[in-house]
């Protein structure tokens, strides 16, 4: 489904695909389906991803932000959201979000911007290899990795905390490592729903229900909004309150880390 002006309309649903269940989207993408205020997206460069494992789905959301021109009947320029739902079947498969998110790209430059019906995505990937955690030790240190932890189901956790990531990178790092961290928070099962993004317009996304965002820099938090800020450099051991399937995490820590998360 693509979300962006729609030529005689404004902002709308553009394109989707005959597969498309409306209202699942809606329900998932939630406050990215509001009118984009134009000022937030000057810069084309601009570029973001957003992860979403809704509540009790069978269905994990990926979404690729961006910025086009001529995009109405008065040939304005607007934002596009391209999102897209995916089984949890597949991603247990082996399907990674590096390989949906590389097919959302492949699909714009074959296609354009469509308007109104438009083919389902098409993705292909190697058998079971999951490359979207390859090399998070190298970019998240692991008392870092123990931290987000922490945060998520330590006795103060849960679905209403909110994290800043600090990663003073490119935007298209930054996409890597929401993939990564959307993929990690999916596979510890830490939250019975979740969103992870990248370089969102800070004046939207911290007034929104995103658990994990990632930047460049610290914006003016709110006093006592859950907010909790984490820089992406090693800073010791963490003290983690588990209270999770222990399992997973540490079947997870151990594949990425070669040690346990406690």
């Amino acid at each position: 489904m693509i979300y962006a002006p729609v030529p005689f309309k404004g902002y709308a649903i553009r394109a989707k695909s005959p597969a498309v269940v409306e209202e699942e989207f809606k329900e998932a993408a939630r406050d990215w389906f509001v009118p984009f205020d134009e000022t937030l997206y000057a810069d084309y460069s601009y570029q973001s991803r957003v992860v979403i494992n809704p509540f009790s789905s069978k269905k994990l959301f990926f979404s690729r932000t961006f910025r086009r021109p001529k995009l109405d009947d008065l040939g304005r320029d607007g934002q596009v959201c391209h999102m897209v739902s995916i089984s949890k079947d597949l991603l247990s498969q082996g399907l990674s979000l590096k390989d949906v998110d590389e097919s959302l790209a492949s699909f714009e430059d074959k296609t354009g911007i469509p308007v109104g019906s438009m083919e389902s995505l098409g993705v292909s990937w190697d058998g079971d290899e999951d490359r979207d955690l390859d090399g998070m030790n190298s970019i998240v240190p692991e008392d870092s990795a123990k931290k987000l932890i922490a945060f998520f189901s330590g006795k103060d956790g849960g679905s209403d905390t909110k994290v800043l990531v600090v990663f003073k990178r490119s935007y298209r790092e930054r996409i890597g490592l929401c993939v990564m961290l959307g993929k990690f928070l999916y596979k510890l099962d830490l939250l019975p729903s979740f969103t992870v993004t990248s370089d969102p317009p800070m004046e939207v996304i911290l007034n929104t229900y995103s658990n994990i965002v990632l930047s460049e820099y610290v914006p003016h938090l709110k006093p006592n909004s859950n907010w909790k800020v984490l820089n992406l450099t090693p800073s010791g051991d963490t003290d983690a309150r588990i209270n999770v399937n222990q399992n997973k995490i540490d079947d997870t820590m151990k594949t990425i880390y070669g040690s346990t998360g406690q």
